[in-house]
């Protein structure tokens, strides 16, 4: 093997090991939402089915922000904020000509971070089957 074929397969091993980590670091955080829901709510039937669904919306509305953040929706407010604290806080005052070299840089800097959204949808794909399940469950009672 190349070195060029060992660097591919040593950042393939860890960018596997950072989506395992989030995925489980996810679900974790859903098990302690769902618990705390049912847990306060009551112990129903219903309590678990609210919980599962509350846990399944936020993991999924976290992935897509994350998503969406990913895409650069929020560079301008990041440049902006950038900007104006380099004004107030350091002698160069300039980091970046203007926001198009900024975006370039970001969307570089992105190309070689990892995709966190997709392990977080896949994490919350448990709680939306309970929530099918436990929907039916109470459906059928």
């Amino acid at each position: 093997m190349t070195s060029e074929e060992l660097k591919k397969k040593e950042e393939k091993k860890k960018r596997l090991k950072a989506d395992i980590i989030t995925c489980i670091i996810t679900i974790v955080i859903g098990v302690v939402i769902f618990l705390l829901y049912y847990y306060l709510r009551g112990h129903h039937l219903i309590d678990a089915v609210n919980g599962c669904s509350l846990t399944a919306v936020i993991i999924i509305s976290a992935a897509l922000l994350v998503l969406v953040a990913r895409l650069g929706a929020f560079d301008t407010f990041v440049y902006g904020f950038k900007q104006l604290g380099a004004v107030f806080f350091t002698k160069n005052p300039r980091k970046y000509n203007n926001m198009g070299e900024y975006v370039q840089q970001k969307n570089i800097e992105r190309q070689s971070k990892g995709k966190y959204y997709i392990p977080m949808l896949i994490a919350s794909a448990p709680f939306v089957i309970a929530t099918v399940v436990l929907q039916i469950i109470y459906s059928s009672i």
